[in-house]
């Protein structure tokens, strides 16, 4: 199987690797030429492409895009790459996107005659590199079963999904759910400071209760310490809980939670914190 890897940012770079890493020939595409460099450290049988329209002649296009309209416009429409991948080709979509957009992706990829793989990935670059990071993979089973054991079960954990929307909604649920966690401690923090309570006390307080999670135990002492270095920015956090918002919607749900939760993330945008960690959010609960 021949591969292209379009998007080489900090989650597809280190998949792209991977599959380099197991002696595929894997066609290296990204807007910056530093990324492609990066990618084909991994291994000889990565190589450099001028253009995403070479990846039309891989048996397997896999990208991984900041946006879902950056994958609709790439592979969609007159001049986008469905028109031009040959017959029985597969698009793995490793991006984080929402149903509806997987939905549309995967009709017109069939209508053409290409097999459909939405393959979100979970955790972050460093467990990516290491293969320890999940990929929720869905999509038709005949299609799936064909990458399962030669790629996805090798370059990351797998757990496979009923269906490509419900592979690509469960990463927005997740961090949809992180969101609203990282709003309840911003708030806490805020609240106990106003008590005469530092920041710090009021994490280790809380640890010691029901209250105790992953995320207070990683990022509570950073947003009680105002250090919030971008390792998951409030813009990619805030992007992804605006894709999980409108999705509920679509469905008729209104997410009292999550919705207050997504307005102190455009607070948040909006004061100048895009590029700051997610946790930036304690900037602006007043």
């Amino acid at each position: 199987m021949k591969f292209a890897f379009l998007g080489l940012g900090n989650m597809g770079r280190p998949v792209a690797r991977n599959i380099i890493r197991l002696g595929y020939d894997v066609l290296l595409y990204d807007l910056l030429p530093e990324n492609i460099e990066k990618a084909r450290e991994a291994g000889p049988t990565g190589r450099a492409a001028s253009s995403p329209d070479e990846a039309a002649d891989c048996d397997v296009v896999c990208t991984c895009l900041r946006m879902p309209d950056d994958v609709t416009g790439l592979m969609m429409g007159e001049n986008g790459l469905y028109s031009k991948m040959k017959k029985g080709a597969i698009h793995v979509d490793f991006s984080t996107i929402d149903g509806p957009t997987t939905l549309k992706l995967e009709k017109a990829a069939n209508e053409l005659g290409l097999g459909y793989i939405q393959c979100t990935q979970g955790k972050t670059p460093q467990f990516a590199e290491r293969r320890e990071q999940i990929l929720y993979v869905g999509g038709k089973p005949d299609v799936v079963d064909k990458l399962w054991e030669p790629v996805f079960s090798k370059v990351a954990q797998p757990i496979r999904m009923k269906t490509a929307e419900a592979a690509s909604s469960i990463k927005l649920i997740t961090n949809m759910m992180s969101g609203v966690i990282l709003a309840a401690i911003a708030e806490s923090i805020r609240l106990g400071e106003e008590t005469g309570m530092s920041g710090e006390e009021v994490v280790e307080l809380c640890k010691a209760t029901g209250c105790n999670s992953h995320h207070l135990q990683i990022a509570g002492a950073s947003i009680a310490k105002r250090d919030l270095p971008p390792v998951f920015a409030l813009d990619l956090e805030r992007k992804d809980m605006r894709l999980a918002c409108e999705m509920a919607r679509s469905k008729g749900l209104n997410l009292t939670v999550s919705e207050s939760a997504f307005a102190l993330f455009n607070k948040a945008h909006d004061a100048g914190f895009g590029n700051w960690g997610a946790g930036a959010i304690i900037k602006v609960v007043d």
